[in-house]
């Protein structure tokens, strides 16, 4: 008898592989599918947090993006034994436009 080789598929509303998240930031969750005990999760942190729920789930939370500039994209990695997936993770420009009207010298 051979164990079955490890699977691993993630869900999200946003996608599976490349997320985008809107510029005014907030919690997405991720669910996990896989066929081994637990699956843990690298990320080098930045502009977003990931924290896992339990056995089947993890958020990842922005913040806000206040640019009007995207921002690059971070790598989540999901472990599960021998098996991994990445994500990619990407925050949009803000479209807020930060003029002030009421000062005429500002303006382009």
């Amino acid at each position: 008898y051979q164990d079955p080789l490890p699977e691993l598929f993630l869900f999200s509303p946003l996608g599976n592989t490349n997320i985008p998240l809107p510029s005014y930031g907030g919690t997405i969750v991720v669910t996990v599918m896989t066929n081994v005990t637990e699956f843990t999760l690298g990320y080098l942190g930045g502009w977003l947090q990931v924290n896992k729920i339990n056995d089947v789930q993890f958020t990842i939370t922005s913040t806000p993006n206040n640019t009007t500039q995207m921002r690059p994209e971070q790598e989540i990695i999901v472990y599960a034994s021998t098996f991994t997936q990445k994500l990619w993770v990407y925050e949009e420009a803000s479209d807020n436009d930060d003029d002030d009207y009421s000062d005429p010298t500002g303006w382009d």
